[in-house]
């Protein structure tokens, strides 16, 4: 019916500027006055632009209704990895020490409809190296993460599933990101992760105006992510008994996939004495900024996230910046008003360049955190920045770890 509406205004248009020239040149070849003639000309115009407007608004709306369509999202489950930490909580710590347990299940049925609580059945101790015995928790988290996720895809049959920590507080636009971006994973085979999570997301290396920013990443980030029934069904008969994080980046398992994670971080942790013993929660973790404005991601064109547009049009973003040393950009001393490029060309170059802007420096199997084509995107003293490899980049090395 939209399109309907659209072609007609079309057609009017069309034949109202027709009618009105020849009735114009008609009368003016009586002899009517250059006045008459311009006030005609002049509604005309007027007219046109009317035409014009209405056909504009009727375009715009079929757009967003397309756009909402094509975003159609089916059911999805969100998984709490609550095994460790029980004084955590989704969106307020505060949430698991005031309330006992059937106090909770009580208010999180009151604000989300058919909810299904499952428990971890096997509570028991878990056989681990005797060299690994202080790494315990890693294999009891990785037992969890398995024996949820085949619950939440093969016994409730969910097509995707949200997996949150229970050490994250999440930002208000949390499930509309995740809502807005569902569609990217069914539609593009190169991306198996939709991240809430920016490894690099501090206050000062982000946008802070741009929150609806979104990327593509190398880089499993995970600390609030989607990932579908499809996907699990290819990991969890090799699922890994401890270390599942390092595993899953792999080349083996991410087979040159990718993910998409926001510029402002929708997920922050708070767990400073977790089973990583506050590993990078001093140095990094606590200072990712939370986003807090609600964006209207299932109102908003992502396809431009897809592949088959992205590289195209990112990868020549990033090589026409113009190439600056990080000396000069350090100490603010960089006249182009546009993006800019540092190229490295080494592993201890990228670390170096890094930690000079508080990057998080380290790889996984080659990869960087955050990266794509192994370019790393990051903001700083208000313009755009690549931290790049050569533009002949091929791919990444695993000896870079």
């Amino acid at each position: 019916m939209r399109n309907r509406s659209i072609s007609l205004v079309f057609i009017t248009l069309i034949l109202w500027a027709i009618v009105t020239y020849f009735l114009i040149f008609y009368k003016s070849n009586k002899n009517k006055s250059k006045y008459k003639f311009g006030l005609q000309m002049n509604k005309l115009e007027n007219e046109i632009n009317e035409l014009i407007s209405i056909n504009a608004q009727l375009l715009q709306e079929f757009n967003i209704q397309h756009i909402q369509s094509y975003n159609k999202y089916e059911n999805a489950t969100y998984k709490v990895n609550s095994l460790h930490n029980k004084n955590y909580s989704l969106k307020t710590r505060e949430f698991m020490k005031v309330y006992d347990e059937n106090k909770r299940k009580s208010i999180v049925r009151s604000d989300f409809h058919n909810t299904t609580d499952v428990s971890q059945p096997d509570q028991s101790d878990i056989d681990v190296p005797p060299i690994e015995k202080k790494f315990k928790g890693y294999f009891k988290i990785a037992r969890h993460y398995g024996w949820a996720l085949n619950e939440i895809f093969f016994k409730f049959a969910y097509e995707t599933a949200i997996v949150i920590e229970d050490d994250l507080d999440i930002a208000p636009d949390f499930f509309e990101y995740f809502l807005g971006t569902h569609f990217l994973l069914t539609a593009d085979p190169s991306l198996w992760c939709i991240s809430a999570w920016n490894d690099n997301g501090k206050s000062d290396l982000v946008d802070l105006k741009s929150p609806h920013l979104l990327y593509r990443t190398d880089f499993f980030p995970g600390l609030g992510w989607m990932l579908t029934r499809n996907l699990w069904q290819e990991l969890s008969p090799k699922w890994p008994k401890s270390y599942w994080d390092d595993w899953i980046r792999e080349p083996e398992q991410r087979k040159n996939r990718s993910c998409i994670r926001p510029e402002l971080s929708r997920t922050r942790t708070f767990g400073k004495f977790g089973v990583s013993n506050g590993l990078f929660y001093e140095k990094h973790l606590q200072f990712i900024k939370l986003n807090q404005q609600l964006v209207p991601f299932t109102k908003m064109n992502l396809t431009y996230l897809l592949k088959e547009y992205y590289d195209h049009a990112f990868v020549n973003e990033v090589y026409k910046s113009e190439v600056v040393a990080h000396t000069d950009l350090k100490a603010n001393k960089i006249t182009p008003l546009g993006s800019i490029r540092l190229p490295y060309y080494t592993r201890q170059t990228y670390k170096t360049v890094a930690k000079i802007f508080g990057l998080m420096d380290d790889f996984k199997s080659g990869v960087p955190r955050t990266g794509y084509r192994g370019i790393v995107t990051f903001f700083y003293g208000g313009r755009r920045a690549y931290l790049t490899p050569t533009s002949s980049w091929s791919g990444y090395d695993k000896s870079w770890n």
